[in-house]
């Protein structure tokens, strides 16, 4: 600091607005505080107006930093009482630090998990129209019966995993040596049993567009009727390209135009 030259001090008196402008707390959120008991009452002018002072100041501060910090009310209720203490051990503090960050894994693990969901969501559909899209469909589920994952919407059950729904979509298949078939891009994802396609089942591109109608399975190829082919002749999809089997129809993991590519 230069000589001859004295830091100016802050101002020991402070109205609302003052209050709110030194510690970017809006004049609404303060007087909630006090009425909280969060912050002392101020001192009032004969007019009736606020005077709030130095401490006022940095107990606002102490509030919106720990705040920000996403700690919530009774915590930051906790933590101004111990800091009002300064004899105590510091073990509360620490417990209360602890479960503030316990809390933010769990939120975190939350926002992955609905990242996750509306990934998939999201790559579900490349076409059709809005009254066949299965993003629709889905978000009108409330029930969340097209989430493979259990846990996916209750929250009594955690949100550990990320939900699944319409996992398979997009996804590639193999063919196992039991004769289920897995969509191989996530491991863990659930098994599809062959036994599940049954004549006449209907075949939908990820979309939910008509692709064709189940004849038989022949091996690990699924044989449509002649009634979906111009030709006439029968035509094969392979097994390899069932995302899953949902509400009696055979779902592929392409849309249409991709699943009717597929045929041979």
């Amino acid at each position: 600091m230069t000589a001859g030259l004295t830091r100016p001090r802050a101002p020991t008196s402070l109205s609302i607005g003052d209050l709110a402008r030194a510690t970017g707390v809006k004049a609404t959120t303060i007087r909630w505080y006090e009425a909280e008991g969060l912050l002392p009452p101020p001192a009032r002018t004969e007019g009736g107006h606020r005077v709030y002072g130095a401490a006022h100041r940095d107990r606002l501060g102490f509030i919106r930093h720990a705040r920000e910090l996403g700690f919530p009310m009774p915590a930051i209720r906790d933590l101004l009482d111990l800091a009002a203490h300064p004899d105590r051990g510091c073990e509360a503090v620490h417990a209360v630090t602890t479960a503030q960050v316990a809390a933010i894994d769990a939120k975190l693990r939350q926002l992955t998990a609905l990242r996750a969901e509306l990934a998939r969501m999201a790559e579900v559909c490349t076409g059709g129209v809005a009254g066949s899209c299965r993003i629709l469909e889905t978000l009108a589920d409330h029930t969340h019966g097209h989430c493979a994952d259990p846990a996916h919407g209750d929250p009594a059950r955690g949100t550990g995993r990320a939900g699944k729904c319409h996992a398979a979509t997009r996804r590639t298949a193999s063919l196992t040596t039991a004769g289920w078939v897995r969509p191989s891009a996530v491991e863990g994802s659930s098994m599809i049993n062959p036994s599940q396609i049954t004549e006449h089942m209907e075949i939908v591109g990820s979309c939910g567009n008509h692709v064709g109608t189940v004849d038989h399975l022949d091996g690990d190829r699924i044989k449509l009727t002649k009634d979906d082919s111009a030709d006439g002749q029968h035509h094969y999809l392979d097994l390899s390209a069932v995302a899953e089997v949902k509400n009696g129809k055979v779902v592929t993991s392409m849309n249409h135009k991709q699943a009717l590519a597929q045929l041979h």
